[in-house]
């Protein structure tokens, strides 16, 4: 079944939800005219950062492919009310961390089977990046040899970490934040005025933008850039700190970590970003740039990097914030 993405759920359900945002025109009107010139590939692969709307042009694209193969509308009562039986959506389970070699297998016999309601059988993988080795090898046949008239769409937010041998199957269509401009358009149309700070945050991905303001983000990064201003000059305690973000989200407590290692690698080469870093987004982060040792901060943008690759895994906590802070805790000359 296809639900909608969670970037949609506070939208009525209605069929223009179907339209891609302003920066994924392109990219859609070459998909529609494949669709429509009958020779869209089998297997598509979205990649691109998290909040640029990878799963919303997925819809997009399985929604033009069923108005494309059925024979009614029925399609978009299916789709209205979140659901169609000829479209699987396959993540990973409630209690794991990856999708399995049993749900790929039971997604390939269910491809093999007669469609219910459309000419076309679609299956959405999402983040195909958390496939195991086993089910990414389970899915290589189906791939190679999908049965009938099937669209396989796979969503990844990495597209290093997904097995090359899945990638070398799927035609590959990369999406990237758009440009500041655009971006700010769009925020300003969802009634966010004060979108700069926010897109800074968030690496210019628009709808991780909108999230943020929505969950007044800002108010938690300004207190960590305190706290890290507290380890650096050395007047708070490790131990509170750790406590403090023990509960935080991993994932995006390094994302904005290695958005402040970005920034303030700019600083050090760019004059002229550096009163903008000092005197607005980065104000609460008390520190003198030239205070903070390079080569040290570079290494510190490798151990990051490293830890966004194993943040799936089985992560001890203590230890990964102990890390995070301690090494942080250093990066002064």
């Amino acid at each position: 079944m296809i639900y909608l993405s969670d970037e949609n759920r506070d939208q009525s359900t209605n069929m223009s939800q179907f339209s891609p945002y302003a920066w994924q025109r392109t990219q859609m009107q070459r998909l529609q005219d494949a669709l429509d010139q009958q020779r869209l590939p089998h297997a598509i692969l979205f990649s691109g950062p998290e909040g640029v709307g990878k799963r919303h042009l997925a819809n997009c694209l399985v929604y033009l492919a069923l108005k494309k193969h059925s024979l009614s509308n029925k399609y978009e009562k299916f789709l209205d009310a979140g659901s169609h039986p000829d479209v699987m959506v396959i993540s990973p389970a409630e209690d794991k961390k990856q999708i399995s070699v049993d749900q790929i297998r039971d997604l390939s016999a269910r491809l093999s089977l007669t469609s219910q309601v459309s000419g076309i059988k679609i299956a959405l993988i999402n983040p195909a990046e958390l496939m195991t080795v086993a089910a990414a090898n389970a899915l290589l046949k189906t791939l190679e040899e999908p049965s009938g008239n099937t669209l396989i769409i796979l969503i990844t937010h990495n597209y290093g970490r997904l097995s090359q041998t899945v990638r070398s199957r799927c035609h590959h269509v990369p999406l990237t934040v758009p440009d500041r401009q655009e971006a700010g358009i769009w925020l300003r149309e969802q009634g966010i005025e004060d979108y700069q700070e926010y897109l800074l945050l968030t690496h210019g991905a628009p709808l991780s933008a909108y999230q943020a303001a929505e969950n007044d983000w800002l108010e938690h990064h300004r207190q960590l850039l305190m706290d890290l201003t507290g380890l650096m000059e050395q007047r708070a305690d490790m131990v509170t700190i750790t406590a403090k973000w023990r509960d935080a989200d991993a994932a995006q407590l390094i994302r904005w970590l290695q958005n402040l290692v970005g920034l303030l690698v700019k600083s050090r080469f760019n004059d002229e970003i550096t009163s903008d870093i000092s005197g607005n987004f980065l104000k609460n982060l008390k520190i003198s740039f030239d205070r903070i040792d390079l080569k040290k901060l570079f290494n510190y943008a490798e151990f990051l990097d490293k830890s966004a690759l194993e943040i799936d895994n089985n992560l001890n906590r203590e230890l990964f914030l102990e890390q995070i802070f301690s090494r942080w805790a250093v990066l002064a000359a």
